[in-house]
């Protein structure tokens, strides 16, 4: 699995020229901006939470020598929230890719993208933008979740969800425009923690956790 991390800038602008069209179509535009400010805020709290209980689930897993010896009393629901994950992601990836995104763009084809409906606004064009954010807001939930239940003895689904972080990242960094530097930020430290993953000594090549066999592709591709 691979992800290729690529910062675009983003126009703010486009959310002011959005609040002012005349079309029923494009109201879900100016309900995102009016209440972004209120709603991101505790997003944007749980959000840094979710990031550093990965990073202390990395560094459990680092200097643990009972991990290998034990078994984490979530690992049901672990193994129920993982699979919700990937089912969650595999759609939003889905929908990512039928609007034209691939690896490394997916902030820039979010903003060509919004800029069409700016000059013509189509319900079902919006509907998918809407979907999109809407998986987007659901992952971050089931990783904030699977955060808290801890995943220092899975190495395979703690690196899946740094790299499904490192997307949804993007997405709201084009979908938020407002805070598209926190999101920005925030995935250059997931990216920071992969490379700790990477450079573990600590970490067997055991799957040690199953997510009924099924497997994500991270990766973003025509």
């Amino acid at each position: 699995m691979v992800y290729n991390n690529n910062k675009l800038a983003i126009i703010d602008d486009d959310y002011h020229k959005l609040s002012y069209l005349e079309y029923d179509e494009v109201n879900i535009f100016h309900e995102w901006y009016l209440i972004e400010g209120e709603e991101r805020i505790s997003e944007l709290s749980r959000q840094l939470r979710t990031f550093f209980n990965y990073k202390q689930s990395i560094i459990h897993a680092k200097f643990s020598l009972l991990r290998k010896y034990t078994k984490n009393s979530h690992s049901e629901s672990i193994s129920r929230y993982g699979n919700d994950l990937i089912t969650h992601t595999s759609r939003v990836i889905a929908l990512l890719k039928n609007i034209g995104a691939v690896d490394g763009n997916i902030v820039e084809t979010l903003k060509i993208y919004m800029k069409k409906l700016i000059l013509n606004p189509k319900r079902a064009d919006i509907e998918k933008l809407q979907e999109i954010k809407k998986g987007i807001k659901k992952i971050w939930e089931i990783l904030h979740v699977l955060s808290e239940l801890g995943l220092y003895n899975n190495q395979s689904l703690l690196k899946t969800a740094i790299k499904i972080s490192c997307i949804s990242c993007e997405v709201n960094t084009a979908l938020f425009t407002r805070f598209g530097n926190f999101y920005s930020e925030l995935n250059k430290n997931y990216l920071q923690l992969e490379k700790e993953l990477i450079r573990s000594d600590q970490f067997d090549n055991r799957e040690q956790f199953p997510v009924n066999k099924r497997k994500i592709g991270v990766r973003i591709s025509k």
